[in-house]
């Protein structure tokens, strides 16, 4: 929904949309001060778009603060030097470390023979790495091959037939095992 056709409905509903109390948002749309707070009342009632409009001029205004938080954390974090890349650098020391084998030591300190990994970290670090990076793709989204159920014979055929209706004329290969027709 865009702004209301009436400029004074939609100035209306700004100011109910910043809290202000009916009977004030009514006079500051410029409508008469005379019984505003009855005919404010009224307006809402007996035009429903006006409701619909505060709810979307509110929910507008929570997302450019959510959007405005998220990016000056963003340069507060850029402003200290963390940025993509050092994320990923770290994510990837995180998962070689997480791989190495660490000795399990007794109560002294000692090492007593049997090296542990941490699979766990290593594994959700590289899956962290791996999203960033695009490598990850619900099944959903995967493409489907239109060629993947077809015989090499077949998609040189339809390969055959689009050239040929470009103009092209193409023999094909003849493919180990087979005959084909030559026109």
């Amino acid at each position: 929904m865009s702004a209301l056709a009436v400029k004074r409905r939609e100035l209306f509903a700004q100011a109910l949309a910043d809290n202000m109390s009916q009977e004030k948002a009514y006079i500051a749309a410029g409508y008469s001060t005379k019984g505003a707070k009855a005919a404010a009342s009224h307006l809402l009632k007996l035009d429903g778009s006006i409701k619909k409009r505060i709810e979307e001029i509110r929910s507008d205004k929570e997302n450019m603060q959510v959007r405005a938080g998220v990016v000056s954390t963003v340069n507060a974090f850029r402003s200290i030097g963390v940025g993509k890349d050092a994320i990923c650098e770290h994510l990837w020391d995180i998962a070689m470390k997480a791989k190495a084998a660490v000795p399990v030591t007794n109560s002294e300190g000692q090492p007593i023979g049997i090296y542990n990994a941490n699979w766990n970290a290593a594994i959700k670090a590289l899956e962290l790495l791996g999203k960033e990076l695009g490598m990850f793709m619900p099944k959903d989204e995967i493409p489907v091959n239109e060629y993947a159920n077809k015989t090499t014979r077949e998609i040189l055929e339809e390969m055959q037939d689009k050239c040929a209706k470009l103009g092209i004329k193409i023999v094909l290969p003849a493919i180990e095992g087979e005959s084909i027709r030559v026109d």
